[in-house]
């Protein structure tokens, strides 16, 4: 089951437009939730337990986002950039 939550309008599209050529057991095994329709959000609380999916995606779970944003490799520090005239 892949679920995508809450993804832009833009997806919706794409996904109209190709469904037609998805086998249809793939078809069945993919869901888009929208968080502002209940029926969809009711959906998902059925799929998962909720206690366990964090706040922004719909879920109880509080707290601090768990991913760090990620660090960039040294050569591409203002540092290394400056100190080998790259710029």
């Amino acid at each position: 089951m892949a679920v995508c939550y809450n993804p832009p309008w833009i997806f919706a599209m794409f996904w109209k437009a190709i469904s037609p050529f998805i086998d249809p057991s793939t078809y069945r095994k993919i869901r888009f939730v929208n968080p502002k329709k209940a029926k969809e959000t009711e959906r998902m609380s059925k799929m998962f337990d909720m206690s366990v999916i964090d706040a922004d995606l719909g879920g109880e779970k509080a707290g601090p986002a768990r991913c760090c944003p990620p660090r960039l490799p040294t050569h591409f520090e203002p540092s290394f950039v400056e100190s080998n005239g790259i710029l």
